[in-house]
């Protein structure tokens, strides 16, 4: 039950950017790539965004992640493969 748990069936992803290079797309290329890499697996894959983030939410939607759960502090996003 870490962040961004949705089920059993759908993994969790995370990445982390060091503050000075934020906003270089280098988070954005992270997660293509994860993305790409479990697509064969026909799995979703789940992420928790922080309700105060809203540009890092609106990059994330451009992924292709859409929100399934408000948890106030919180948004728990799936893409579905």
């Amino acid at each position: 039950d870490d962040y961004g748990h949705v089920n059993e069936d759908t993994p969790s992803l995370a990445i982390s950017v060091l503050e000075e290079f934020r906003r270089c797309g280098i988070g954005t290329a992270l997660m293509q790539q994860m993305l790409t890499a479990i697509k064969t697996t026909g799995l979703s894959a789940g992420i928790s965004v922080g309700a105060e983030s809203k540009l890092r939410r609106t990059d994330d939607e451009k992924l292709g992640f859409e929100i399934v759960e408000d948890k106030e502090e919180e948004y728990i996003m799936v893409h579905r493969l």
